[in-house]
C-alpha cells in the first residue's frame, strides 16, 4: 500500500460523509484541521408553511385556540380578584395577648426519664419529675 492510498475504500468514505453531514481537509501541519459541515434544515420550509397558513382548517384551529388562550387567562384573572374580594377581614384588633401571659413549654418525651425499662422515655417518666 503506498501513502497515497487511503485506508478505507472510496465508497465507504463518501457514505460516511454524506450520512454525517461532515467533511473534514486535513493538511500535513497537523494544527491545522479544517471541518465543514452540511447545513441541516430542521422544521418546514415556507412553501410548506404557507400552505398550513392558508388552510381553512388551521386556520380555526389557531383562532380557537387564541380564543381558548384569552378566555382562561381572563377566567384566571377574575378568579384571583375574587378570591382577594372574598377572603374574610382579619380583625387587628383581636385579642391575641394569651400567649403574653401563658406558660408553654416543649419537650422531647424520648429523653426524659424511662419508666419502664425500654431505654426510650416516655410520659410516665416525665409525669415523676415534675416537681422540678
Amino acid at each position: 500500500m503506498s501513502a497515497g492510498e487511503s485506508l478505507m475504500p472510496s465508497t465507504q468514505t463518501e457514505d460516511a460523509k454524506a450520512e454525517l453531514g461532515i467533511d473534514a481537509q486535513f493538511s500535513r501541519d497537523a494544527d491545522n484541521v479544517a471541518v465543514t459541515t452540511a447545513p441541516v434544515v430542521v422544521g418546514l420550509t415556507k412553501e410548506e408553511l404557507e400552505h398550513y397558513r392558508n388552510d381553512p382548517k388551521y386556520k380555526v384551529l389557531r383562532w380557537a385556540l387564541f380564543i381558548l388562550f384569552w378566555l382562561t387567562w381572563v377566567a384566571l384573572f377574575a378568579a384571583a380578584i375574587v378570591l382577594i374580594v372574598m377572603s374574610p377581614r382579619v380583625d387587628v384588633n383581636a385579642d391575641t395577648t394569651w400567649y403574653k401571659v401563658a406558660n408553654t413549654y416543649e419537650i422531647f418525651v424520648p429523653s426524659f426519664k424511662d419508666s419502664d425499662g425500654d431505654v426510650i422515655g416516655d410520659f410516665k417518666g416525665i409525669e415523676e419529675k415534675l416537681e422540678y
